[in-house]
């Protein structure tokens, strides 16, 4: 099964995608060939669904309007609009996804990256990201491009939309039949809380993230552990093949010691990741 790729269109096309840990987060990548996905609901920012919730019902406005402002296009029957109007009034009272994600970046050298999520000492593993797809497509797992925030109607706005977010436009035409009004809500429901973990506020496009994003995992494959206060769930997602695609490793900033490099380089070599390159950071960073 191949990871579902769903991606932002974009001038430069990303090749690799990296993720930010400290020394004990890459030996556990490395051994356990798998990446730990944690439980939306501790991300960070407390306030990240809530507005990721918000997006996703002003992206499905504008797609469900689409036909009113644009004749040429078919007419949604009125027990859909109706409906439709109803579900996303809804969108509120709608409970955060069950979904676990574990986040990445296209940047490998990222200054707010190596402070947030590296402090005094770290590496960015970075993979190759048609690899990626191929290697973590279990699951039902989906390689999401984040969305930093979405712009208010303006001409243009849905066309674009068509074009980062082909698969909401995909499941939305989805509903067009006769189904009974609870099987099209509980669809509808799924569906904004696949969307949830997708957006970002605008202040953060910089990190230009993408996340692995698994929904409603099986029970027996959700674990705790403890991170400060709080016990988080998460689950784990082997790798299909015996290598991760990991192109190349980097220092984090400040550490400039030869022992460090020498000493991952030997870890790699001696798990068999021996065309994997060690690099040190290249960002001013002064502790």
């Amino acid at each position: 099964m191949s990871m579902k790729i769903i991606a932002a269109t974009s001038a430069k096309k990303a090749t690799h995608l990296t993720h930010y840990t400290n020394l004990q987060g890459l030996k556990g990548i490395i051994t356990g060939r798998s990446l730990w996905l944690s439980h939306a609901s501790f991300l960070n920012d407390p306030a990240e669904l809530k507005h990721g919730l918000r997006q996703a019902r002003q992206v499905l406005r504008y797609l469900l309007d689409e036909s009113d402002r644009d004749p040429s296009l078919p007419v949604a029957t009125e027990r859909r609009k109706i409906l439709l109007e109803r579900l996303i009034a809804e969108v509120p009272q709608i409970k955060d996804p069950n979904a676990y994600v574990t986040c990445l970046c296209e940047e490998d050298d990222l200054l707010s990256q190596w402070r947030g999520y590296t402090p005094g000492e770290g590496v960015s593993i970075s993979f190759e990201i048609d690899a990626l797809r191929r290697v973590f497509g279990t699951r039902g797992a989906e390689l999401h491009q984040v969305q930093y925030g979405i712009s208010k109607p303006t001409r243009g706005i849905l066309s674009e939309l068509k074009k980062q977010l082909p698969d909401i436009v995909g499941d939305l035409e989805s509903f067009i039949g006769e189904r009974s009004d609870d099987t099209l809500s509980e669809e509808f429901r799924k569906l904004v809380q696949k969307l949830t973990p997708r957006f970002k506020v605008r202040g953060f496009q910089e990190e230009r993230e993408w996340r692995i994003v698994v929904m409603d995992p099986e029970r027996s494959l959700v674990e705790f552990r403890p991170r400060g206060p709080i016990m988080l769930p998460y689950t784990s997602l082997e790798a299909s093949e015996p290598l991760l695609p990991i192109s190349h490793i980097t220092i984090s900033p400040g550490v400039n010691d030869d022992a460090v490099a020498a000493s991952l380089r030997l870890f790699l070599d001696h798990h068999e990741y021996k065309k994997c390159t060690v690099r040190k950071s290249s960002t001013p960073y002064r502790k």
